[in-house]
């Protein structure tokens, strides 16, 4: 197993509602717990709506997108966009 996939099982392993630190962000960004995306594991989120702060959105990071996301870490030091 590689360092990515290990990172990926651990973080998919933190309770619902755990908190993402984002630091330019306005408001919280929560775990949701594990789902699909686009057929593969994913990590769900979700991210505050800036119209409803009732409402929020739901997102997910899969397993190849956070392998490529964490390539880039790894090559430039943080990440960006230009993952995807």
């Amino acid at each position: 197993m590689s360092s990515e996939e290990d990172i990926f099982i651990l973080v998919g392993a933190l309770p619902a509602g755990t908190l993402i630190p984002k630091p330019a962000a306005k408001g919280l960004f929560r775990v949701k717990g594990k789902g699909k995306r686009r057929g593969q594991s994913a990590l769900i989120y979700s991210i505050p709506n800036r119209r409803n702060g009732d409402a929020s959105y739901e997102k997910g990071i899969n397993q190849e997108e956070w392998r490529k996301a964490y390539g880039q870490l790894l090559g430039t030091g943080h990440f960006t966009a230009d993952w995807a």
